[in-house]
């Protein structure tokens, strides 16, 4: 228990680093036209910074600190793989903070300790030592091939490597979904994360990742080694041979491993409703974010919340706009209560003004001035009294 009370504090410590550490700011696509480039240019202790848009390409910052981070936030910045290599890979104590990370295909080849075998590690991200992964939303990757004897993490591969950042890899606020881990001639592990180098996962979302092949282990976490250690998690509906959710040499404190009541998951929105029993549940850990994955405060109960998402009763938008459009309206608040009036957001937002009870899904029309076409945001204004 008290290695596993150092790596708590060694997490906390890694993201106080991360914050504060920035040196020169190298934006994307104003100065480099490609997140790589910017990388590339950067110098330990940079931050490269990303405007909104899709980014067709994979990222390597290894051998250097450097910070990565959009700035608009993870449904506005999006890295797509589109099928070819890790989509990320990082050491050296660099963050990655704030994109979707979608679409990557680890290759399969020969790794350290494979004994010569086909490996395959890290589809959508792989931390080498010492890493910061928070804000993120991590889907659609995929570690393996039919020709591989092992695969690791299919969203997330954390390995370890000498002189690559000291301290466990830490992974924060991610919603880490339909990721797979595949060996067709053998086993695999951590359909969402593969863990063999020391990790602290807290307050994460994991959800639908498969491991799969003969005597697979967690479709959800999966440790290879002591010192990885998982808080205010949700990892629920993931496949896998054997541990379908958690598998291996993985310490939980306060995780939730079932049905979480959310907004809709199937469609990725993995907001906490009013009655989820992941509400006010959570353990105040070290290194516990300020916020949640969308920038809203945590706590904002009496304890924190499990998983990814803080609960806040407020409205907010779904899918793209554009002008004269309609756009999906969500409500997360109370059945029974009143919850806000529509035109106290904005005057024009409907024709006529409604009361909105409770919550649910409807559709406004909204101004193309309010919402950006292919903003995905909280409306302004929007929080109960």
């Amino acid at each position: 228990m008290r290695s596993i009370t150092v790596i708590w504090l060694l997490a906390s410590l890694l993201l106080c680093a991360a914050i504060h550490e920035a040196q020169v700011t190298r934006r994307v696509p104003s100065q480099y036209k490609t997140i790589q480039a910017a990388i590339s240019a950067a110098s330990g202790g940079d931050t490269v910074l990303v405007a909104p848009g899709i980014y067709r390409e994979n990222v390597t910052a290894v051998n250097k600190r450097i910070i990565l981070v959009s700035s608009a936030g993870a449904s506005d910045t999006i890295i797509d793989g589109s099928g070819f290599g890790t989509v990320v890979s990082v050491s050296r104590n660099s963050t990655v903070d704030g994109f979707t990370i979608q679409n990557g295909l680890a290759p399969t080849g020969w790794m350290p300790g494979s004994n010569q075998k086909p490996t395959s590690a890290g589809g959508g991200i792989l931390t080498i030592g010492a890493a910061v992964i928070r804000n993120n939303i991590i889907r659609n990757n995929r570690a393996g091939s039919v020709s591989a004897h092992r695969a690791y993490g299919g969203g997330v591969a954390a390995i370890p490597f000498p002189f690559q950042g000291s301290g466990p890899a830490v992974i924060v606020n991610n919603v880490i979904t339909g990721n797979q881990a595949h060996a067709g001639t053998g086993s695999a592990f951590g359909g969402g994360i593969d863990c063999s180098h020391p990790t602290v996962l807290i307050n994460n979302t994991i959800f639908a990742n498969t491991a799969s092949g003969t005597g697979s282990v967690g479709g959800g976490i999966h440790g290879q080694v002591p010192g990885v250690a998982a808080a205010n998690c949700i990892v629920w509906g993931n496949t896998a041979s054997s541990s379908a959710q958690v598998g291996g040499n993985v310490v939980l404190t306060t995780c939730y491993l079932a049905a979480p009541s959310c907004m809709d998951a199937a469609r990725g929105d993995f907001h906490l409703r009013w009655n989820s029993p992941c509400r006010d549940r959570g353990s105040r850990v070290a290194g516990l974010p300020a916020t949640d994955f969308e920038g809203d405060p945590r706590v904002s109960g009496t304890a924190p919340d499990i998983g990814a998402d803080e609960f806040h009763r407020h409205i907010y938008a779904t899918g793209k706009t554009a002008p004269g459009g309609l756009v999906h309206v969500k409500i997360i608040g109370a059945p029974g209560q009143v919850t806000l009036w529509a035109y106290s957001l904005h005057p024009t937002l409907l024709n006529p003004p409604v009361q909105i009870p409770g919550l649910g899904p409807f559709f406004l029309n909204v101004p193309y001035s309010i919402l950006q076409s292919g903003k995905t945001s909280k409306l302004a204004g929007a929080m109960v009294p």
